[in-house]
């Protein structure tokens, strides 16, 4: 492959651009609507183009913090028309009375560290087709004390821990969680296929991930949880 900002090689047009260590790793940078190529992060390439852009791949530059490669306009045009929208993101919004009942138990286990059980870290959320969060129902936490937060592994990730809808930590127990259908900016979402995820993590105890789809909409359902561990139990209704 080519770098930048050398002598082109041959008959393959090489765009003479410098490297830029402003662009982020990420980003794709579009140049003129005449030209023939794109700029586009190498990170960027190999996470979200296939075979096709890469194909189109004339040229490549390395600087910041991550390498630059030129792709070919009509690659890029190949593999990025757009495509049909999840049922999620196409449907009406669910009914105004919409809501879930989420339930689950918690049976605690023994300390594994040898001392005493202590109460978990519990977070309950609802997330789209497309492993995005789509609101948080209840996080349950020491409140003098943010520093562990990270061990409940996967609400911390599609969250980017940002905290609403927190409380203390439970002791054993069965609970019940609502969600009234709403996505984080407080209206209803549309109608279409979600997953419910609960997760708990006790120090010196086991982690444990309760994660499973569902499809709202304008008719009520009602479904038992696969249990996980600790959560020996699980269900959800949906009411319209």
């Amino acid at each position: 492959m080519l770098r930048c900002d050398r002598k082109r090689a041959g008959h393959i047009p090489v765009p003479r651009r410098p490297c830029s260590e402003d662009v982020e790793p990420e980003d794709l940078v579009v140049g003129s609507s005449q030209s023939r190529f794109v700029l586009l992060s190498r990170r960027a390439l190999l996470k979200g183009f296939g075979v096709a852009a890469t194909a189109g791949a004339v040229g490549a530059c390395s600087g910041g913090r991550d390498s630059q490669v030129f792709v070919s306009s009509s690659a890029i045009a190949a593999v990025t028309e757009p495509t049909e929208a999840s049922p999620a993101a196409n449907g009406a919004p669910i009914p105004a009375s919409a809501k879930m009942t989420i339930s689950f138990t918690f049976a605690m286990g023994g300390d594994q560290g040898g001392g005493p059980a202590r109460n978990p870290y519990v977070a309950v959320w609802i997330e789209d087709t497309g492993e995005e969060m789509v609101n948080t129902l209840a996080v349950w936490h020491l409140q003098q004390n943010e520093r562990w937060l990270h061990e409940l592994k996967r609400w911390y990730t599609v969250s980017g821990g940002y905290e609403v809808n927190t409380g203390p930590t439970r002791v054993a127990g069965e609970y019940t969680v609502i969600w009234d259908g709403t996505g984080r900016e407080g209206g209803k979402v549309p109608a279409g296929r979600y997953f419910v995820c609960i997760e708990a993590a006790r120090e010196h105890g086991p982690y444990e991930l309760i994660r499973e789809p569902v499809t709202i909409g304008t008719t009520a359902v009602t479904k038992d949880l696969v249990p996980s561990g600790e959560l020996t139990k699980a269900s959800l209704s949906y009411a319209v």
